[in-house]
């Protein structure tokens, strides 16, 4: 499901033929077997660290550049029986309209479609009244918090678009107040990040505020977590990757 760059596998290549001349030279006896060994050990590394660098990052398992098609085939244990329906489903007018499931209408040309998780199912409204059934965002485990994650696909070929579109966002919103914690995962799982930005969050008749921004770079993707986006007390995480973005009509 993961989809290598071009050009990702010539250092991988190059380690690999490393290794292979190491061993046949051990074999045939003109180098000692501990350097043998640890030119083994210095090549499998560089192999192993570079593919990984290549990757583009992913969230559980879902890695940017995969197909709409392999999407839907994901299953989330913490919301059994979500379904994964898109701007272009027939399903789509049954959702309730949000923000965040609406491309803007440079990327909308462009063909992107965009995809949540959603559960069918009752929802109380005003006093408490049940309301009828509906297609709800089911809300995923994000790291040490709960969220509805938004996937969105860019088609790269003629055909289909569960085939040819490309997964290039992954948007999720929450609440800024869950900050520290998601930080502090993030560190974790991605290591320090390549960019840590500090700036004025501006309040309408309120003093600023700060507001980090935390950025996580590989060769064609990224992941940018903003501490608070157009009410303060909203905090975004968004992987992209930059060699997918829809091309313009």
């Amino acid at each position: 499901m993961r989809n290598m760059t071009a050009g990702a596998g010539v250092v991988p290549d190059l380690a690999m033929l490393i290794l292979s001349r190491i061993v046949r030279s051990a074999w045939q006896g003109r180098i000692f077997r501990s350097f043998a060994i640890t030119g083994l050990c210095l090549a499998v590394a560089l192999s192993a660290t570079v593919a990984s660098h290549a990757e583009p990052f992913s969230f559980r398992g879902i890695s940017l550049g995969t197909t709409l098609a392999d999407l839907r085939r994901i299953q989330f244990p913490e919301a059994p029986g979500a379904r994964i329906l898109c701007s272009h489903d027939a399903e789509a007018g049954d959702i309730r309209p949000t923000a965040e499931y609406v491309a803007p209408e440079d990327e909308a040309q462009a063909g992107v479609v965009v995809c949540g998780a959603y559960t069918f199912g009752k929802v109380l409204g005003a006093a408490s009244k049940v309301l009828p059934a509906e297609w709800i965002s089911a809300r995923l485990n994000v790291g040490p918090i709960e969220a509805s994650p938004f996937f969105w696909f860019s088609p790269h070929d003629k055909g289909d678009i569960e085939e040819t579109g490309r997964l290039y966002r992954i948007a999720i919103r929450s609440n800024s107040a869950y900050w520290s914690q998601v930080r502090a995962a993030f560190l974790m799982r991605y290591g320090s990040a390549t960019s840590i930005e500090t700036i004025a969050f501006h309040q309408q008749g309120k003093r600023d505020i700060p507001a980090e921004i935390l950025t996580w770079s590989k060769d064609d993707s990224t992941i940018r977590i903003l501490q608070r986006e157009e009410i303060g007390t909203r905090m975004t995480i968004t992987y992209e990757h930059t060699g997918l973005k829809p091309r313009q009509p």
